[in-house]
Formats: structure tokens, C-alpha cells, sequence
């Protein structure tokens, strides 16, 4: 039997399965030592009263005739679309319909698996530094051609600089390409974006016949009321764009796995709808999120959920904030952190970003995330989450101030 060629391409381990290698060579030999993780981007905080309500309630439901469910409806159910469309869109301006929505186990596989109705040859764009699912799963796919160590770089993407000299945010391809990945606000920098730089990349997909993949997982944090929290809110975004939404972050799901896609039933190409062509591949390849889980979305609709979690956001920012202020007081070049939960720090010194991670683990047993793992433009720099714990963030303040 002949394996997926394509695998091979990969240079290295997935980033976290290195870095945890390197945590337990260090705990070998330091037992005792109070490692504080910023690395990856997992909640800390609980879920709040009403999910767990939902969840035990609909749990109970699996076990009466009369209420039992088995598999769901395609798409998902309306009593958790209906919710989604009011909520996230409607009062924003901006009008759905039920059939537009898909829920899913989260934007990462959505991220992953819409390229599944891409033709092999089409060009694709990503913003560096990116999230590195939209690249790994066209590797895997055949369509990023052969990898450069030297730029760190795929010979058949196309990258778009997102640097500190444009404050994060790239200028639209240069070139005409078929598919672009934009990721706002952005992980990992931290990077929100206004609906004049938006509307750019809008206007050139509708004007280039291409499709963006508009990753809004982070959406919740925002803060600054010029940014935008759906790409819809710019003119002409349902003919040239599919949205992807994740209760991982903004409601602690990230160990139930439930979000949301969104693909406008007017996007074609080729004169065939995304929309059915999508529906088509789920039916095929997934039975939906579970009715319980579906449930517990439906629940963070809820007044009170609501309530709990926008303090469970503004705790995570706040840990920003402090963290963000104690690192700009050593001198620190840092970026992010108002309108997502990820700080983007720059190394005081010309050093690589893993030379950089290394530093601020073996000097300060301090875990963060490789700039790198992002893309070429995350050289020098590493990310630093702040989902971590109460206990974590004093800790760490105080290991700075010393």
C-alpha cells in the first residue's frame, strides 16, 4: 500500500509535541521547578453554570424514549442556528438564513477540511505570520509544492508580510490567486482589523473571482469599536467569502469542540454554489456535532452565560494588560493583547525565535510559543497566551518584576 507522499514534506514535529519534548528533558533533571505555561492557547477558567445546566439536561434527555436523540439534522439543529443567526449576525446588520450556517466541532477542522472543494491547482495566499492549520492541510493536500529552509517558506504559496512595519496587517496579493486564508483578529499576534483594510481584501476577491477563508475565531475579544467582528459587515462579502466562528475560546469549549461555518448561499465559481457543494461533502464525510453539545451551544446564548462569560473574557485581557504593562516596563517590544488574548513579544536581542523560547524557559521556566511555528515573520519573536490561571499570571509577574 502507498502512503500520502506529501507528509514527508513536513520538516519538523507539529511545534507543541517539540516543545513538550523539551519540557520533560528539562523536568528530568529540575524535578522541583515551577514551569509556568503560556504556550498554547487552552482556557483556564470553567464553564459557566448554565452550559453545564444544558449539558446535564440534555444528557438526561438521552435517556427517555420520548427525548432521545440520535443523529442530528443536517447542518445542525435550528434551535442552535436560530440562536447564532440573532446573536452573531443579525445584530450586526447583517441577514442569514439557517441553510448559510454549518455547525461543526470547530473552526480549526473547518479550516482544515474546506479545502477538500478546492481543485488541486488552485494558488492560495496566507497572511504570514499565520495559523499554521491552513498551511499544514494544503501540504497535506499536495498543493504547497516543495518547502525552502532557508525562507522558511513553500514554494507554491503565496505569502502576504504582515510585519511591524504595517502594523500586522498586509497589503492585498500583488498577483492574482484563488484563495486567501486572513485570520482576525489574528493568532498569533494579537492583531484586530478595521473594515477599511477588510473591505480591501474584499474588493480585490470579488475583482479576482477568488474565495477568502475568513477565520474569526477570536471575535469575542474584541474590544476597539472600529474593528470588525464578521467579515460580512463589508460590502460585497457574502459573493467572495466563507466565515469560520469556534466557541473554543470565547466560551471555554475547547474540551467540548463545537463552532460554526459560514458559507453565503450566493458564493459560487465555476457556476456551482459552495454552499451545496459543502453540504454534499458533510453529508459524506461528518454526522455533526453531538446533540448535547449543541445543547451547551445553544446555552451560551443565554443572558446570564452571557454575562459570565464576557467577565471570563475581561479576565483574560486583563491578564494581558498587566502582563502586557510589566514587559513594556523591562524595555520589551510587545504587540497585542487589547483585542485577542495572545501577546506577540520580540526578543531584546537578534536571535532566532526557538533560541528566544529557549531562553525565557531555561533562565526563567517560563513556556511559551516559537514565533516561527507562524511563518517566516515570526523570526524573533515568540507568543505568549494568556489563558493561563489566576496562579500562573501572579507568578509570572513577579518572576519579571524581580
Amino acid at each position: 500500500m502507498r502512503l500520502n507522499p506529501h507528509f514527508s514534506k513536513f520538516q519538523e514535529d507539529y511545534v507543541y509535541v517539540t516543545i513538550q519534548e523539551k519540557v520533560e528533558a528539562f523536568k528530568q533533571t529540575n524535578p522541583q521547578a515551577n514551569i509556568l505555561d503560556l504556550g498554547i492557547g487552552d482556557v483556564s477558567r470553567p464553564l459557566a453554570p448554565g452550559i453545564v445546566t444544558a449539558i446535564q439536561q440534555a444528557a438526561d434527555d438521552q435517556l427517555k424514549m420520548e427525548t432521545f436523540h440520535g443523529y442530528g439534522p443536517k447542518g445542525g439543529y435550528s434551535f442552535l442556528i436560530e440562536k447564532i443567526l440573532t446573536n452573531d449576525y443579525l445584530d450586526k446588520g447583517i441577514h442569514l438564513n439557517e441553510k448559510e450556517i454549518f455547525i461543526s466541532d470547530g473552526s480549526k477542522s473547518d479550516g482544515a477540511h474546506i479545502q477538500d472543494l478546492f481543485d488541486d491547482n488552485v494558488k492560495i495566499a496566507v497572511v504570514d505570520p499565520f495559523y499554521p492549520v491552513y498551511i499544514d492541510s494544503n501540504v497535506m493536500a499536495g498543493r504547497a509544492g516543495e518547502y525552502d529552509c532557508k525562507t522558511r517558506r513553500w514554494s507554491q504559496l503565496i505569502y502576504l508580510d504582515a510585519n511591524e512595519s504595517n502594523d500586522f496587517i498586509s497589503d492585498i496579493p500583488n498577483e492574482v490567486v484563488d484563495v486567501i486564508y486572513l485570520n482576525y483578529p489574528n493568532n498569533p499576534t494579537g492583531k484586530a482589523i478595521n473594515k477599511d483594510d477588510l473591505q480591501r481584501f474584499v474588493n480585490y476577491a470579488n475583482e479576482n473571482n477568488a474565495l477568502i477563508v475568513f477565520d474569526a475565531a477570536y471575535e469575542a475579544f474584541i474590544q476597539t469599536d472600529a474593528m470588525l467582528h464578521s467579515i460580512y459587515e463589508c460590502d460585497g462579502a457574502k459573493k467572495c467569502a466563507i466565515e469560520l466562528k469556534s466557541f473554543s475560546k470565547s466560551a471555554g469549549f475547547t474540551g467540548l469542540r463545537l463552532g460554526y461555518m459560514v458559507i453565503p448561499e450566493e458564493l459560487a465559481y465555476d457556476g456551482q454554489s459552495l454552499n451545496q457543494l459543502w453540504a454534499r461533502r458533510e453529508a459524506t464525510k461528518f454526522n455533526g456535532a453531538s446533540y448535547i453539545i449543541q445543547k451547551a451551544g445553544a446555552a451560551v446564548y443565554e443572558a446570564a452565560t452571557q454575562k459570565n462569560l464576557r467577565e471570563n473574557i475581561q479576565h483574560y485581557l486583563t491578564n494581558a494588560k498587566r502582563v502586557k504593562g510589566a514587559l513594556e516596563g523591562l524595555g520589551m517590544q510587545v504587540y497585542g493583547g487589547e483585542d485577542a488574548p495572545y501577546l506577540w513579544l520580540k526578543s531584546p536581542k537578534e536571535q532566532s525565535s526557538w533560541e528566544f523560547f529557549d531562553d525565557l524557559f531555561n533562565k526563567y521556566q517560563i513556556i511559551s510559543t516559537p514565533g516561527s511555528a507562524y511563518g517566516a515573520n515570526g523570526e524573533q519573536f515568540v507568543r505568549l497566551s494568556m489563558f493561563a490561571s489566576d496562579t500562573v499570571i501572579t507568578e509570572l509577574l513577579q518572576r519579571l518584576t524581580k
